[in-house]
């Protein structure tokens, strides 16, 4: 009788094991899962928006870089001009270090 209890309680404690590990994995499968659908989900966006290049963007782009890399009028009738973006930090440098001189 007493050897009866003994293998019924071993018997519990492997399925109530089985059962823990069965949860834990199937627990684990769902996070993995999500993480892969996600990550799926997001490369999908990405290729469909973000790696195509708006040419509205593409226009402006190159708009804005020819208006800060290049001299020009801002407003001819009140006289102002448009400097390189790169020289304009050179001329600041510059005036900053004849300040410092004085």
């Amino acid at each position: 009788m007493e050897a009866n209890k003994y293998h019924e309680k071993t018997r519990n404690d492997i399925i109530l094991i089985s059962f823990v590990i069965g949860g834990l994995f199937l627990a684990a499968t769902f996070i993995v899962g999500d993480a892969y659908f996600k990550q799926a989900n997001y490369d999908n966006y990405y290729e469909r928006y973000l790696s195509v290049p708006n040419p509205d963007l593409v226009k402006l782009n190159l708009e804005m870089s020819t208006t800060m890399n290049s001299y020009g009028w801002n407003d001819k009738d009140k006289g102002v001009v448009r400097i390189p973006t790169e020289r304009a930090m050179e001329l600041v440098v510059e005036e900053s270090r004849r300040r410092g001189q004085e």
